[in-house]
């Protein structure tokens, strides 16, 4: 990355909100409305009584700052010029509903992760991933028989020999406390990210609309090639490589089976003794699916996310 690129990137909202005379405050509240009960949604009377009742605690530390009300706070929050957050219409509503947009979501990110709030650096974990990681592609893109079935012979050595020495020893390894609470941790944290980044995935939606919109609106443009230009785009969208990796996401989450071996899964780890009771305490992964799917539903009930031509922003 050059000068002009880190140029560009200081220009995003996510960087204005963090540089922004207010943003301990913002910041504050957005954690609290939305991150501190994994909320993805709030309705405007909801949101604004509590906008409301959070500027007064913090007025009473300075009587002479945050002097808009919460109605005006949130018009200015919702606009272009500082886009924190997103105010839409679901269909047949008649109250607005206000989100996270994707630069809040990002700075949020930052700063929970500037906080250090896991309480350690979990370096072992990380390179353990990364080891595995590498193992898998390996495993995973080559196309020589003779490569992939020693890979595969060498791995069941591996587990026979585990298996022999589990039934010689009668010992089972297990990881330490730090070594779980560590592993959880890194769960809370990738788990974070990802429910962060539909926010990306709809900046991308939107663009695609965006664009489908403005080839409606040219006074040559036919109702035949509108629709094409609809299924084009989603279509393009299907086949880039967030897409692909998108509709994977999506197919994986649909899966009954898979849900309840997470859920299953997840009990059983939830009660381990030396799970750290923070840890334990955080919902996160709890409301994980669930989270994920209402995400997913809202652009198509039915088939999985696609291109949905009715945007109100």
């Amino acid at each position: 990355m050059d000068f002009q690129e880190f140029k560009q990137l200081l220009t995003f909202p996510a960087v204005g909100l963090l540089r922004s005379d207010n943003a301990s405050m913002v910041l504050g509240f957005l954690f609290r409305a939305f991150k501190s009960q994994h909320r993805t949604g709030l309705p405007e009377g909801q949101i604004r009584a509590m906008l409301e009742a959070y500027l007064e605690e913090t007025r009473e530390a300075d009587p002479e700052k945050y002097s808009m009300s919460a109605a005006q706070y949130l018009a200015l929050w919702c606009d272009n010029s500082h886009q924190y957050l997103r105010k839409y219409l679901l269909d047949d509503a008649t109250e607005a509903i206000f989100e996270l947009t994707s630069g809040s979501e990002k700075a949020l990110l930052w700063m929970e992760q500037l906080s250090g709030s896991t309480g350690f650096v979990g370096t072992e974990s990380r390179l353990d991933s990364i080891f595995r990681g590498l193992d898998d592609l390996l495993l995973n893109t080559t196309t020589d028989v003779d490569v992939r079935v020693k890979q595969l012979e060498a791995e069941e050595a591996r587990i026979r020999e585990e298996i022999d020495r589990i039934r010689t020893t009668g010992v089972v390894p297990t990881y330490t406390a730090v070594q779980i609470n560590e592993r959880f941790a890194q769960l809370l944290s990738t788990a974070r990210e990802l429910m962060g980044d539909f926010r990306l995935v709809e900046d991308n939606l939107k663009r695609i609309a965006q664009t489908i919109a403005e080839e409606h609106s040219k006074p040559e443009t036919t109702k035949g090639s509108i629709l094409g230009n609809m299924l084009d785009a989603e279509e393009s969208l299907r086949k880039s490589e967030q897409g692909q990796s998108f509709y994977a996401f999506w197919a994986l989450l649909l899966s009954g089976e898979r849900q309840q071996q997470f859920l299953d899964a997840l009990a059983k780890v939830m009660s381990l003794s030396d799970l750290h009771e923070r840890l334990r305490a955080n919902s996160m992964l709890s409301n994980l699916v669930q989270h994920l799917l209402v995400e997913g539903v809202r652009w198509t009930p039915k088939t999985g996310p696609q291109v949905k031509m009715d945007f109100r922003w």
